[in-house]
């Protein structure tokens, strides 16, 4: 399998630093050489998953680099550093996650060029700076996951945000969002949002009443805010649909 080939040739180059089936960060940067310069169906990739929790037995990238297309790459494997330019060749990715690694600096602008793009997990990292409004093309986008990155900052347009008219799972904590009442814009300009996870972004009290709005939201987590019970009036007009609440 091609990820095989690329850890053995990590693992027997460098047997020093060598843990089991697992890449150490020192290594991420040859890791992404090889495997975005050495294969030819690089652009076929529609799913990568690098995050540090995997299980690298779980791999599944058929039997060659040629039958990669309808494949995920996975590996266990710690990486650090900022995101390298060679991804930005993933083209066809529709599934990207790179979450519990050591990734710093911004979120790179071609992020946005994954035009086919349904999960993107970029959470528990450190990542900074602004959230780029270039996430904004991504159309299709299902799930957005950016939580845990101390760095991000949401700054105070959101239109990127409302622009993402399939998503359905919004993950943003410990993103400082201001200004602080906007948050429930994020359910009146996304409708198909059903999961908004908000914890420890210096929320206020919503301010507003929506009318004559409808929503699928089922879950909605906001711990770590200032946030009592007294929203349980102005969540009344969702209870219809939600079914999680998390007020911490």
């Amino acid at each position: 399998m091609l990820f095989k080939w690329i850890s053995d040739l990590l693992l027997h180059s460098f047997p020093e630093q060598s843990y089991g089936s697992q890449i150490c960060y020192s290594k991420s940067n040859l890791f992404f050489k090889l495997f975005f310069e050495s294969n030819k169906a690089v652009a076929a990739i529609q799913q990568l998953q690098l995050d540090s929790s995997t299980d690298a037995n779980q791999l599944n990238t058929g039997s060659s680099a040629a039958h990669i297309q309808n494949s995920q790459l996975s590996a266990e494997i710690a990486v650090k550093g900022s995101i390298p330019g060679l991804m930005g060749n993933l083209s066809n990715l529709q599934y990207l996650n790179l979450s519990f690694n050591y990734f710093e600096g911004p979120i790179p602008l071609f992020v946005g060029s994954f035009k086919s793009l349904r999960y993107l997990d970029l959470s528990s990292n450190n990542f900074s700076g602004v959230i780029p409004h270039e996430l904004q093309t991504l159309s299709k986008l299902q799930h957005l996951h950016l939580s845990n990155n101390l760095g991000l900052t949401s700054g105070e347009n959101f239109e990127w945000l409302f622009n993402l008219s399939s998503l359905t799972h919004l993950d943003l904590s410990d993103i400082s969002i201001s200004p602080p009442s906007i948050w429930t814009s994020f359910i009146k300009r996304i409708p198909s949002i059903l999961y908004l996870r908000l914890g420890s972004c210096n929320l206020s009290y919503p301010s507003l009443t929506f009318s004559n709005f409808s929503s699928s939201l089922y879950a909605l987590h906001l711990p770590g805010n200032h946030i009592n019970s007294s929203i349980f009036n102005w969540l009344s007009q969702f209870s219809e649909s939600l079914v999680e609440l998390d007020l911490g």
